[in-house]
């Protein structure tokens, strides 16, 4: 763990952005600088890459972290742009690229990287991470703010996008209008279905072995699967938060799977397996 502190404090300090043709990078820029490329092999169509998002951690409430948007013929730099104690994730939607320090959100122009505003997050959480809600409401941590503008809507004192120190990430479903997130051995849902308003919380449901550290959430199919430290799969009502179904594993089920064609799939810490659960049994 001290390694990898060292290899993020490393990257948080020297990393900026780049984006290659259609594709979103990390890169390193001059400082203060936004670069153009005036190489004709750059993707051309930029209008079209505007249907293509990234809304949220992995991309999408699936966490299948696929995008169908075009791939760059070559690595031509379109542009690059420094952001000063940049974390490492990205988001983008709403023809802008968004990105966090831990203490403020900046969106930048995906065409230019210029940046359109910052402003600071009052409660970033420890991996302050951009999630869409709708075409006029982001989250990050605690607070909701306008992407369009960066004005700040509110910020709660119960709710937070990333409430778990290490490898926990939350997760937005557009479908459900709900946001997961694992508090300590809860998975709790957080209704958004009224954005402009603060969220509620419509179910906590107990995870045996759970944990507020490497053990995420990720949705699929009306279901949320919560990770724990004890050898065990489960399955929860993405609006109920009803356990569906609780299958044994020969070890501890941490970090994150994924969701796709109604398989749920997630690694074994501890014993080499890749496990495949049919999610609706």
């Amino acid at each position: 763990m001290e390694h990898m502190a060292k290899a993020r404090t490393a990257a948080i300090l020297s990393v900026a952005i780049a984006i290659f043709a259609s594709a979103v990078i990390l890169g390193v820029a001059q400082s203060g600088t936004t670069l153009l490329s005036t190489s004709t092999n750059v993707f051309d169509d930029r209008i079209a890459l505007s249907a293509y998002e990234w809304p949220q951690f992995c991309g999408d409430p699936e966490f299948t972290r696929f995008s169908a948007g075009p791939a760059p013929e070559a690595p031509d730099v379109l542009w690059k742009a420094e952001i000063p104690g940049i974390q490492s994730y990205i988001s983008a939607f709403n023809d802008k690229i968004f990105v966090t320090t831990m203490t403020q959100v900046y969106a930048l122009d995906g065409e230019t990287g210029e940046t359109i505003w910052n402003t600071t997050v009052p409660s970033p959480g420890p991996w302050p991470t951009v999630y869409k809600i709708d075409e006029k409401h982001m989250v990050v941590g605690s607070s909701c703010f306008d992407p369009e503008t960066g004005r700040l809507l509110w910020t709660s004192s119960d709710f937070s996008s990333d409430p778990a120190p290490l490898f926990a990430p939350g997760v937005y479903s557009p479908y459900e209008k709900m946001f997961y997130v694992k508090v300590k051995s809860y998975v709790q849902a957080w209704d958004f279905s009224d954005p402009d308003k603060l969220p509620k919380l419509a179910w906590s449901t107990f995870v045996p072995g759970g944990s507020s550290a490497g053990s995420g959430v990720q949705y699929g199919g009306g279901m949320v699967f919560p990770g724990s430290y004890e050898p065990r799969q489960l399955a929860l009502d993405a609006r109920t938060g009803r356990v569906l179904w609780d299958t044994p594993t020969k070890s501890a089920m941490l970090f994150s799977g994924a969701y796709s064609d109604g398989r749920f799939i997630r690694a074994g810490s501890h014993d080499n397996t890749l496990y495949c659960f049919n999610a609706s049994t």
